[in-house]
């Protein structure tokens, strides 16, 4: 189907790792012809709805974008006009993710640190050849979503504002955020006098592993402050409600982080205290592979900067994920055990090859192992010394290089078979570990 292209004014697009010239494409040579894109976009987040506006950029295998299509409901037809070659389809959507963020900010940008809405962002790749095309776009949500209530509030207390930080402040259209900044809600009274609540906003993933939360207020009395650490960094997909209760006796506020699903990625619970007779939030301590903490971390927990992947609540016990992957390797055991018997992560030894159980452990942590695969490479992404997983069907070794494992699957029991000779597989070691509860 021939057609003809539409130009887009001068602009450069610079992200931390690639130059996308949202420049005029008239000058670009073409002697082809022009074939239809007919996009389909779809929600990746079981039961949610895109929020639209949507708007799919196409970016030419130059790191140019040729064509731009924006639609406001679902009913739409989406479609684009590409010459044949290889592109890369960006979509992202939201009321706050509009084209003209893009294109005359560079970037969608939190602006006063938040949202308003969620935006939800996504990418694939096509071949433009000699036909129409037809392309699938899964959309994941880009932000996080927070809400804070605190309880039993003394009722000569005016005012009460939460600032969160930090976070990403904005997100170029490749989806490698830059920039840093905190969010600052501002809590009401609600009608029983003693319960303050903020409304819901949404943020972009943390920039550490970890993330502070400070509770200013006036009153009658002055004016109080108290800080919380909850111990991993905000993970773009997860709500997050923190819910406070301040016991005026003990002066001390106590921060539950009950992080519900509501169509959103899976649920994980978290409790603080802090004030003047808490003990703060501190980092559990390691003594060898003994993890002291105040409660049982869950799958997904960032533990001073490392990852748990699998944790049994009968015995304590917990597997730890290697934020580094080595790629290129041979099922050759001795070259292998090399590599685990020198690994060290942040000063922590003691690391192997993954066992048939604690491969499934790994590939079965979220879900389905392609489900684990999406949600590891989300979690990890802003905890520094992470290698994200391959985007390719490829294998892990494990079982002493007898087997191999792979994301790449619908079925974990089919996900683990024996290993061939082949020099093209990764390895992810593992740590056990035992947590020891510190009343």
């Amino acid at each position: 189907m021939k057609t003809s292209f539409f130009s887009l004014s001068g602009i450069l697009l610079l992200t931390a790792c690639q130059q996308i010239d949202l420049g005029d494409y008239a000058n670009i040579p073409s002697n082809d012809d022009t074939y239809e894109v007919n996009i389909t976009s779809k929600s990746g987040v079981s039961g949610v709805d895109i929020p639209y506006p949507l708007t799919v950029y196409a970016v030419n295998d130059n790191d140019i974008v040729v064509s731009y299509i924006k639609t406001s409901e679902s009913s739409a037809t989406n479609s684009l006009s590409l010459s044949s070659g290889e592109y890369t389809l960006y979509a992202v959507a939201g009321a706050d993710a509009g084209d003209s963020d893009i294109l005359d900010e560079n970037a969608i940008t939190a602006e006063n640190g938040y949202f308003d809405a969620p935006i939800m962002h996504g990418k694939t790749n096509i071949s433009v050849e000699e036909d129409d095309v037809d392309a699938d776009i899964s959309l994941s949500y880009a932000v996080a979503a927070v809400d804070v209530t605190l309880s039993e509030i003394p009722t000569d207390v005016n005012t009460i504002t939460v600032t969160i930080g930090k976070q990403y402040q904005s997100m170029p259209l490749d989806k490698n955020y830059t920039g840093e900044t905190s969010a600052t809600l501002t809590l009401t009274k609600q009608a029983d006098g003693t319960t303050w609540k903020s409304s819901t906003i949404y943020v972009f993933p943390g920039t550490t592993s970890k993330t502070t939360l400070t509770i200013n207020s006036t009153s009658n009395s002055g004016e109080s402050s108290y800080t919380v650490t909850y111990g991993s960094a905000l993970v773009a997909g997860k709500p997050y409600h923190f819910k406070g209760n301040y016991k005026e006796a003990e002066r001390i506020m106590s921060i539950t982080c009950n992080i519900a699903t509501e169509g959103w990625d899976e649920a994980i619970e978290s409790s603080f205290d802090f004030g003047d007779g808490a003990n703060g939030n501190q980092a559990p301590a390691i003594v060898g592979s003994e993890f002291k903490v105040a409660a049982l971390p869950n799958v997904g927990d960032i533990l001073n900067n490392h990852l748990l992947i699998y944790v049994d609540a009968e015995t304590n016990k917990g597997l730890l994920l290697s934020k580094k992957q080595w790629s290129g390797l041979s099922s050759n055991v001795e070259a292998l055990q090399a590599i685990a018997e020198t690994y060290t992560e942040d000063d922590m030894t003691g690391w192997s090859l993954p066992t048939p159980e604690q491969a499934a452990y790994i590939i079965g942590a979220f879900g389905t192992p392609k489900e684990t695969y999406r949600q590891l490479n989300n979690i990890m992404k802003n905890v520094s010394g992470w290698n994200d997983l391959p985007s390719k069907s490829i294998y892990f070794l494990c079982d002493g290089a007898e087997k191999r494992y792979t994301f790449y699957s619908n079925d974990a029991n089919n996900a683990i078979s024996n290993a061939t000779n082949s020099s093209d597989y990764y390895l992810r070691l593992v740590k056990p570990i035992t947590f020891k509860i510190q009343q």
